[in-house]
């Protein structure tokens, strides 16, 4: 089977046991997804399997409620394996395998409540929320039973320091991913963070005075994200080998300091934020198709950008790309 779409129904279903082949259709069309339900409430898509190139294996839209996605087999997707819009919905069980070396995650939240992930298995790629509001982030739970490349996920919210270090002391081994959702005054350390992922292996999200220091990330997609916090600090940190190694949308008064980024697609990207700090770090673009050491768009105003060395050069003959140093793209006010 290549393609099941179901849509305007509240009517409880399950869809079991089949074996779904697509591949994704170049632009301008569209279309290779596999399962998409659309308007869907109280339906289970249980033990299936998905092989070819689809570029979506399972997708729920935002007026989908209640769905349990369990117990599929994903081996390669285009875009994201599984993308869910609908609240009140678990996935739990899965196994995804990341063939084409796809640089997206595999399990994306878009604007959700009240998901649960529990259980999956994740190869060579990684787990995404993305949401406008808080509550896209602080109702969803993501326990450690979820693993990417052998090594347990850790989505910790509304945590003190002393349960977050709790949390990680608990993990034998590198973390998969770590992400902290209003955890205020929180210090990372020296951490270990899987090194094959898609990232972001770190991410903060509304939270507030949290510091990152003395860790090495390497082979990451997306390294540190900061995301809609405030005085964060972000130091001595070595970022390579990754294709957005840092990375700050929104909030204000950050601080990226004394950090290393090499061989890497990217450097610090700075994203509708304000009065952050980048100071004194290290970049080198070495990669093919590399861009920015620093990048500064979307009404980012009011930052502070001193005392960097930033180094882009890539042989002529292994791209004909442009690469800056620092990028200001139709912002302005930042020193």
């Amino acid at each position: 089977m290549k393609y099941a779409l179901i849509k305007n129904t509240n009517r409880y279903f399950t869809l079991t046991s089949c074996a779904f082949k697509n591949f994704l259709v170049p632009y301008p069309q569209q279309g290779g997804d596999c399962v998409s339900l659309e308007n869907v409430t109280n339906a289970v898509i249980q033990g299936n399997s998905f092989t070819g190139y689809p570029s979506t294996s399972i997708s729920t839209d935002s007026a989908s409620s209640n769905i349990f996605i369990l117990d599929n087999e994903i081996y390669g997707y285009a875009y994201s394996a599984i993308e869910v819009a609908s609240n009140n919905s678990v996935i739990q069980g899965n196994w995804i395998y990341n063939r084409f070396d796809v640089p997206n995650a595999a399990i994306s939240l878009i604007g959700v409540k009240n998901d649960q992930l529990v259980g999956n298995t994740l190869y060579f790629c990684s787990i995404a929320i993305l949401g406008k509001h808080v509550e896209n982030y602080n109702t969803i739970t993501i326990d450690s039973s979820n693993i990417i490349n052998y090594h347990p996920v850790l989505y910790l919210v509304q945590k003190t320091n002393a349960q977050v270090q709790t949390s990680i002391a608990s993990i034998s081994g590198p973390i998969g991913q770590l992400c902290l959702v209003q955890c205020n005054n929180t210090v990372l350390h020296r951490l270990s963070i899987d090194t094959i992922s898609t990232g972001p292996g770190v991410s903060f999200v509304d939270c507030v005075n949290d510091v990152i220091n003395d860790t090495r990330f390497t082979g990451i997609n997306n390294g540190i994200g900061i995301y809609n916090s405030t005085g964060c600090v972000v130091g001595n940190n070595i970022l390579s080998h990754a294709s957005f190694p840092i990375d700050i949308s929104g909030g204000s008064g950050n601080t990226i300091k004394n950090s290393t980024v090499t061989a890497s697609e990217q450097g610090i990207w700075l994203e509708a934020t304000k009065n952050n700090q980048v100071s004194s770090n290290s970049i080198s673009i070495l990669q093919l198709g590399g861009d920015c050491g620093i990048y500064l768009t979307f009404g980012s105003t009011q930052n502070f950008i001193t005392g960097n060395t930033i180094n882009c050069n890539i042989p002529t003959n292994q791209s004909a790309n442009e690469n800056f140093g620092i990028y200001i793209n139709e912002v302005s006010g930042n020193n």
